[in-house]
Formats: C-alpha cells, structure tokens, sequence
C-alpha cells in the first residue's frame, strides 16, 4: 500500500504487479454473478498482455491466447489483460463479441443472424469475404488501438479448432454439415480492480453443450435450425402436443455432447455443470462468503427443473471494486 500511494501521489495511478493482475482476473471470474463454470476458479490462467502496445503485439496475444486455451482440445480457462485504461488514452478495444465468430449472409439466408452487424461491420473495414460463403464462415477480429486506424486478423483455418456435430444413433442429423467451435472466448469484456480499469480482457472457459446445442445452434435469431433439425430426424411437426422441439432438443444437445467427446475436446453437460455451481456455492460459504448469481443465468434452457439450481435462490448484486472501496472509506 505504501508502495502504491508513493505511485500514486507521482503520477495519478499506480500499476499492478503480476500476481494482483492474476489474483483480479481469478476473482472476477469467482463474482461473476452470470457464469454457472465458477468452481474452477482458481485455475484461471492470467496472461499479461499489458506491453502490447502495437497492432502487431496485440495481434500476437490475441492468437497466443486462442492457442493456450485450446490446447489440442484440453480446454484451459485463460484471461489475457491487455494495457489499462489511463487518462487522456482509452486503451484498446475489440470489436467482437467472441475471439470466433460465424458470418451471417443476409443474400443466402445462412450463418449465424446474431453477427449480421458485425459482418457488414467488418466487410466495411476492408475484410473479403471467401469466394464461396458458407453457414459458418469464420469472422476476422476487429481490435481498435488508440490513436490508430484500427486492424483486421483473420484466422488461419488451423487456428480454429472445430467439431462435426454428429449423432451415433440419428445418423440422418449428417444432412445438416453443422459443426461448432471448440473455444467460447469472450473479447468485449473488461476488467476492474483496484480502481484500475482494464477495458480489453479476454476470457474463455469451456461450452456447456446447451450452449450450442439448445441456443446458438437453434433460436430464431441465431442459426434458427430447429424446424430443419425436426424434419430430418422425421419427426411429427404437424401440431404442437407431440412435444417434437423438445424430442429434436434432447437429440441435439446428445449429438453437441457424444461429438465433442469422441472429438476429445472438453465441454460439460447441464447436469454437472449445475451440481458443480452447487458444490461452488458450498464452498463459498464455508469461506465466509455470500454467493451472489443471476439466477436466470444459472439454469440451463432444456430440462433445468431437473438440475440442481431450480430451487436454489441467490442475491443478485454486481461485485463493483469501485462500490467496495468507497464503502471501506466510509466504515462498515
């Protein structure tokens, strides 16, 4: 502390050491009132990127961070925390919303609806779409640096690790050619600690298998493939009481899961993944600590009155740095 106010009275910041960077990304992730993965928390790794300053030092980060996380499919919690915001300098930016994301083809009907704005966004800033567009077209990152112009990366295809989906009983589920990426890295997050804003912080854990196979892969304003899915599986789709979307559910999100595991890559099923966040709870408690959860978060979208969240309540609260310390100032 001495340290820091010394820091502070000769420049007006001061600037973490390499151990309170990680310790901030671990517990950031720990209060993250909208992620159900949080008993592994203390195995985040925290990358310290705050030396890329350059386009081209940035670029190096953002593809060192989906090679560590990816790790041939043995996926690895990573934070990589780019330079801070200070005063008269922003600090950089990334546009998208995920290190990977699929192109929507507004003239073809295909891709991925959510990244309508972004593909035209992209497009606009010099990216060349391929010569033959597909349903899932890797987008190129957008990262913006103070003072400058901007830059593109585009993925080299053997960057991107990515899973047929497939199902061995429903082998007609083949006609559809979808397939997923192996690594949810979230780009547009920031990190705050100590009164330090860090406005670019990569973050990755891995899918939970409902994530694509009961959200990206079939609502209406994502890749809407529910009715196609119940068509080849030959299902009754001539009156709601068949319960045919729930039967096309289960079947997805069996394919999303047997696919990722005979791929070797890790993911998680809703079930464990909610027991886990129980066994996190637990744990917090026994700590002295109040869990606060976005309980809508926290169940999962098919079947969540059987997992083990449904009946669970939690205080819903923001942890804000900024708050804590103000109310350390002004006593208990």
């Amino acid at each position: 502390m001495e340290d820091v106010c010394r820091e502070m009275q000769a420049t007006g910041t001061y600037t973490h050491t390499a151990s309170e960077l990680e310790w901030a990304g671990r517990v950031a992730w720990r209060n993250s009132t909208r992620c159900v993965g949080r008993l592994f928390w203390k195995s985040l790794r925290v990358i310290d990127a705050r030396e890329a300053i350059t386009p081209e030092q940035q670029e190096k980060a953002i593809r060192r961070h989906l090679r560590l996380a990816t790790h041939d499919g043995a996926i690895r919690p990573v934070m990589t925390v780019f330079p801070p915001e200070k005063t008269g300098r922003p600090g950089p930016r990334i546009r998208n919303h995920q290190l990977i994301q699929y192109a929507w083809w507004e003239d073809l009907g295909v891709g991925d609806r959510a990244n309508a704005e972004l593909t035209r966004f992209l497009i606009g800033k010099g990216w060349q779409p391929p010569a033959t567009r597909g349903a899932f077209d890797v987008l190129p990152v957008w990262i913006q640096t103070p003072g400058g112009p901007g830059v593109l990366i585009p993925w080299h295809p053997e960057e991107v690790l990515r899973v047929d989906i497939r199902h061995g009983r429903h082998p007609s589920l083949e006609q559809l050619n979808w397939s997923w990426h192996a690594v949810p890295a979230l780009s547009d997050f920031r990190l705050e600690a100590g009164g330090i804003v860090y406005p670019t912080a990569l973050f990755n854990g891995w899918y939970m298998g409902t994530e694509i196979g009961a959200r990206n892969l079939v609502d209406p304003d994502r890749y809407d493939g529910l009715g196609a899915l119940g068509r080849v599986l030959g299902l009754d789709q001539s009156r709601e009481d068949t319960l045919w979307r729930d039967e096309a559910l289960v079947v997805l999100n069996q394919a999303v899961l047997e696919s990722f595991s005979k791929a070797g890559v890790t993911m998680i099923d809703h079930h464990t993944a909610t027991t886990d966040f129980m066994k996190f709870c637990d744990r917090e408690q026994r700590s002295g600590r109040e869990v606060q959860a976005d309980w809508s978060w926290m169940i999962p979208p098919i079947s969540p009155a059987a997992t083990a969240v449904w009946n669970a309540d939690w205080p819903n609260r923001e942890q804000d740095p900024r708050l804590a310390q103000n109310a350390s100032m002004t006593g208990p």
